[in-house]
Formats: structure tokens, C-alpha cells, sequence
């Protein structure tokens, strides 16, 4: 008998949404997946700061970045409330920082839009920069409305934080490229009390700190240190299971 589909909602980056490629698809179905949007820009509309003439290279670029200007995430989630059965969150988005204008609208430093002309329009912005302790506490600060909205609408317990390790080497042994000026090594330790805030919340976690984790070098998205090795994603998948989010498909045996 085949199992109902998990209802399934991703907040994060290509990292989760990869990994239910590899899912068997009667397995799950996505609701929604909002990318390239840092919690701190959800719900801080700057939708009227946002240019018409913008252009990007895709449509899902720029659908993703005019939700960022909107800071819809929360109102994304809302609308799937009543069917998600989970709500995966990764926050490998979070390294770029955010830009706050003069009215407190935020918006993600996302690398759509510092590969587009809204470079100008964020220029007298100021800029919270990832990993600062101003950046790192109005992050919890903002983690901690969007945990009293999961409460409230009965989602907090099928919230899944994903974590990873940035991957230092290639499956190769060659060591990966930095990210925007930012090394694997870096970035785990920029990241970890960020992690630590979230599993000192109670969240769910997947964790792959003590995986040894490797980047692939001909991964579709290019060459990066979240750009992983296929066994990555199968451990993210397992643990997924292993929390009972995701079904267990047994083996036969042969007679």
C-alpha cells in the first residue's frame, strides 16, 4: 500500500531543496520553497524600495528576490499551514548578511542581488555582516518571533533544521574555493553558535557535524563548499527518516 505523500515545505537553499530530489517522489510533495531569504528580512516589507527595471538572468531569481523585498516567507508559510506536514529550514542563506534602510525594511545580501543593479539601491543601506555580534543578535532576535509564529500555528514541532558542515575538500582531496571571501573553515565558525541558538530552542535537528562531509567538483551548481557529494544528501535523508519525517523503504529479500 502506498503511503500518503509528506506534505513538505522548504525555507532555505539549494542544500534541502537537492536533497528531496533524491527522495522518492511518491514520498513526499512540495508545497513551496522559498530561497535566498535571511529571517531577519521576513515580514520587513521592502517591496516599495524595490526597482521595475530590474533585470535578472532567470525568473526564479527574480521571483525569489522580489519575495525577499516583500519578506514573504512568513506569509508563504501561512498559506500552506493547514497542509504542511513538514517545514524544512536550512540556513546556509544566512552567510551573505542583510541590508536595513532608514524605515527598517530588510533585505537578504543575496548573490542575485549583488549580481543585479539593486547594488545601487542598497548602497546607503546599512549592512548587518554575517557572523558580527549586531548581525548574530538581531538574528535571534528575529528567530525569536518566527518560533512564536511556528507555535501559534502549530508548526514548530514539524520544523527540521537542517546542519551541515561547509565541505573543506573535494571528494578529490583538492581543498574547496571560498565563498564570497569566506572559507569552509570560516564559515563553521561563524556558524556554530548560530546552530547553538537553534538546537538550544528545541528545534529538530538534522546534524552532520561529525560527517565527513566532502563537495562535489562536477555538482550541477557549480563548484562550492555546500555543493556536495551525493552521500551528503542520502545522510540528510536518513536522519530525516531516523525522526520519523520521512518514511523507511525495507529491503527485500530474496528467496
Amino acid at each position: 500500500m502506498n503511503s500518503t505523500p509528506i506534505r513538505t515545505f522548504i525555507y532555505g537553499s539549494c542544500v534541502s531543496r537537492d536533497t528531496f530530489e533524491l527522495v522518492p517522489h511518491q514520498d513526499y510533495r512540495i508545497l513551496n520553497y522559498v530561497a535566498r531569504q535571511s529571517v531577519i528580512a521576513m515580514s520587513r516589507d521592502a517591496s516599495k524600495l524595490f526597482p521595475s527595471d530590474v533585470s535578472f538572468s532567470s525568473n526564479f531569481q527574480r521571483r525569489m528576490v522580489e519575495g525577499d523585498w516583500q519578506g514573504n516567507a512568513w506569509q508563504e508559510i501561512t498559506n500552506n499551514k493547514e497542509c504542511i506536514d513538514l517545514l524544512v529550514w536550512d540556513i546556509f542563506d544566512e552567510r551573505h548578511g542583510a541590508y536595513r534602510f532608514d524605515n527598517g525594511a530588510t533585505v537578504t545580501r543575496s548573490s542575485d542581488l549583488l549580481g543585479s543593479e539593486l547594488t545601487e539601491h542598497v548602497s546607503k543601506a546599512f549592512l548587518f555582516v554575517f557572523g558580527t555580534d549586531r548581525h548574530f543578535n538581531f538574528w535571534k532576535y528575529c528567530v525569536g518571533y518566527f518560533v512564536k509564529s511556528l507555535k501559534n500555528a502549530r508548526l514548530f514541532d514539524k520544523t527540521v533544521v537542517i546542519k551541515v558542515p561547509w565541505a573543506e575538500y573535494f571528494d578529490s582531496g583538492e581543498s574547496t574555493p571560498s565563498s564570497m571571501g569566506t572559507s569552509a573553515k570560516e564559515a563553521n565558525n561563524l556558524y556554530a553558535r548560530y546552530y547553538d541558538f537553534l538546537e538550544s530552542l528545541g528545534f529538530h535537528m538534522v546534524d552532520l557535524s561529525d560527517y565527513p562531509v566532502r563537495a562535489e567538483p562536477l555538482h550541477q551548481w557549480g563548484k562550492a563548499p555546500f555543493h556536495y557529494t551525493l552521500d551528503v544528501y542520502q545522510e540528510i535523508i536518513r536522519q530525516l527518516q531516523e525522526l520519523g519525517f520521512l518514511p523507511h523503504h525495507e529491503k527485500r529479500s530474496q528467496a
